[in-house]
């Protein structure tokens, strides 16, 4: 997983978010939004040569948490790109947030390195309004008991299931 490994990088020594910013790591940065800006720009046809990633893809938010957490000039950039309709604003702007919220609160989350991030961040939280998430294809509402002698069979509501998986929040 070649986005994974680019996540990862910023779990090593002098890429870590609390690791004091250096010319290196601010470089890989910028390198890896560029990175994810063209993802996200490509075309997304049929056609072989198209390498566009969705907006919406897990791997993409993760990877875009990972490089602007706890970093003023990366979280800058995006906002500033987010403003001027670049295409890592994609990544909130077509995004299916209020359908699947999953990766949302680490992405928002990860954009609040200072106050002026952390006021977009809640703007764009804010206008929201909800957010949902995903529920297996067929739910079951009911779950069928047997008896302790196997006799008989009882249906007893499972709604205690739906909306599982939960929402993880970091």
């Amino acid at each position: 997983d070649g986005l994974g490994w680019c996540s990862s990088l910023f779990e090593g020594d002098g890429f870590r978010a609390e690791d004091p910013p250096d010319e290196l790591s601010s470089l890989a940065r910028e390198i890896l939004l560029d990175l994810a800006s063209a993802l996200v720009e490509q075309p997304r046809d049929v056609d072989a040569a198209a390498l566009g990633w969705p907006a919406h893809s897990p791997e993409l938010a993760r990877l875009v948490a990972a490089a602007v957490r706890g970093r003023h000039a990366a979280c800058g950039r995006f906002w500033e790109d987010v403003a001027e309709g670049r295409p890592l604003a994609a990544l909130l702007r077509s995004a299916r947030y209020p359908l699947d919220a999953t990766t949302l609160p680490s992405l928002l989350g990860s954009l609040c390195s200072d106050a002026r991030s952390a006021c977009h961040a809640w703007d764009y939280a804010h206008a929201l309004g909800r957010a949902t998430h995903s529920l297996p294809q067929q739910p079951s509402l009911f779950e069928a008991r047997a008896s302790a002698d196997g006799r008989f069979l009882r249906a007893e509501p499972a709604q205690a299931s739906l909306g599982v998986p939960p929402l993880r929040l970091p």
